[in-house]
């Protein structure tokens, strides 16, 4: 008589299999995890948009339309920015004006008592420099492929936006699923849109500020001051501050009050105001959520670390929140 197979050797099988296959699958997918994530918060910017186009048309070019046209009225403002970002950082290394400010520097009281060899810190500087910019070369392939993933990721989580949050609500193991679901969606709304914004608006403005100032690579700064913008209290302080000293340090009093008023107007006004109107409360992230997320994502995820960071962080948290609660309760 042939002997049956114990009905439990069966399932450790079948879990054998599958997290094989799971582990076959992340590898898989695992190179291509920053673009997924980035094709979600494309999809998460370009909804509304698309809901719009949805409206005179069908599914296909309706999302196609949402991807393209933000492409396309950005593309050459991009374009001009990044090339003219690389002509400023190139200038900026051979520059006389990175001269006076190691003069400067070494010159400096404060520094003069640390024994700084501030030439051999340029060269370091230079040298670190270098190998990031062949990585870059390098990596353009990469990006390439990265970029197309993004897009057609996109693309897909659009025309699936509604079945693809219906079912993330469904599998919320929570009482409150819409309360949890509303809070998951006001976060990330504010993250992706309102810090965006408050980015963009502190770019234009110290980008204004800078240029009336005379300062040299008014650019480059401005873009470090739409980046720094992500990060809580200090913030476009790191920038704006040792900028201004360094001017009224070398006697540029001119450039000095406008970089401290431009300044000013980022911290107090857009950070301190406008913050508060556009992203108000509802977005309910601690600060240090903030920061960690955005230490911590940048070195993982790279620039879109300041985005994606704080958010993976924000929903882990959550959930374990929610999680907890409900084992409670």
């Amino acid at each position: 008589m042939e002997k049956k197979v114990p009905q439990h050797l069966y399932h450790i099988f079948f879990w054998a299999v599958m997290a094989i296959l799971f582990f076959i699958s992340f590898r898989i997918v695992q190179p291509f995890f920053i673009s997924l994530i980035s094709a979600f918060v494309l999809a998460f910017l370009m909804q509304p948009l698309y809901l719009l186009l949805l409206r005179k048309t069908n599914k296909f070019i309706a999302a196609v339309l949402a991807l393209a046209m933000p492409l396309l009225v950005l593309i050459i403002p991009l374009v001009y920015l990044t090339s003219t970002l690389a002509k400023e950082i190139l200038s900026a290394i051979n520059s006389d004006s990175m001269d006076q400010l190691i003069l400067f520097l070494q010159s400096w009281k404060p520094l003069t008592y640390l024994n700084l060899d501030i030439q051999e810190l340029q060269n370091q500087i230079v040298f670190i420099i270098a190998p990031v910019i062949k990585e870059i070369i390098i990596g353009l392939p990469s990006f390439v492929i990265g970029t197309i993933i993004t897009l057609v990721g996109a693309y897909y989580i659009l025309i699936n936006w509604s079945s693809l949050s219906s079912a993330l609500r469904y599998y919320l193991p929570f009482k409150e699923k819409e309360r949890v679901a509303k809070e998951i969606a006001d976060a990330t709304d504010s993250i992706v849109r309102g810090y965006l914004l408050i980015a963009a608006i502190e770019f234009i403005v110290a980008l204004i500020g800078f240029k009336i100032a005379g300062t040299n690579y008014f650019i480059l700064f401005s873009f470090f001051i739409a980046i720094f913008a992500f990060i809580p209290l200090l913030g476009p302080g790191l920038v704006w501050i040792p900028l201004a000293l360094y001017n009224f340090a070398i006697g540029d009093i001119y450039a000095g009050v406008i970089i401290t008023t431009t300044g000013l107007i980022i911290s107090i006004i857009i950070d301190g105001l406008l913050v508060a109107k556009i992203i108000g409360d509802k977005a309910k992230i601690n600060p240090l959520v903030m920061l960690i997320g955005i230490l911590g994502g940048v070195p993982i995820f790279g620039i879109f670390g300041v985005i994606i960071g704080p958010l993976i962080l924000f929903y882990t948290l959550k959930l374990i929140i929610e999680s907890i609660e409900t084992v409670k309760n």
